[in-house]
């Protein structure tokens, strides 16, 4: 379903920042548009975004976009408890 509509991306990945400042990539299922972090919005997601696909705001709204991220806990970049790993850019702004 996620293919036809839209773009045609079923998948998203991003870097994270993990554990002892290890990148990897984070998997969710693709509800924004291509390049949308270069629009006029930037990285920070607000309500009514416009960046969210029409079809794929049900994903969000409901967080099954999420869904995908099992895959980062079956291969142990993340867990299930602690905080949520951040992008690059936000984590060099704590430093």
């Amino acid at each position: 379903m996620l293919r036809l509509t839209s773009e045609g991306e079923v998948f998203y990945l991003q870097e994270r920042i993990g554990l002892n400042k290890k990148p990897f990539m984070i998997y969710k299922f693709a509800t924004m548009l291509k390049n949308s972090s270069k629009m006029k919005c930037g990285i920070i997601t607000i309500q009514n975004y416009p960046r969210v696909t029409f079809k794929r705001g049900f994903l969000r709204k409901s967080n099954i976009n999420e869904l995908p991220q099992l895959v980062n806990i079956l291969i142990l970049n993340m867990n299930l408890n602690g905080s949520r790993p951040v992008m690059k850019i936000s984590f060099e702004l704590y430093l």
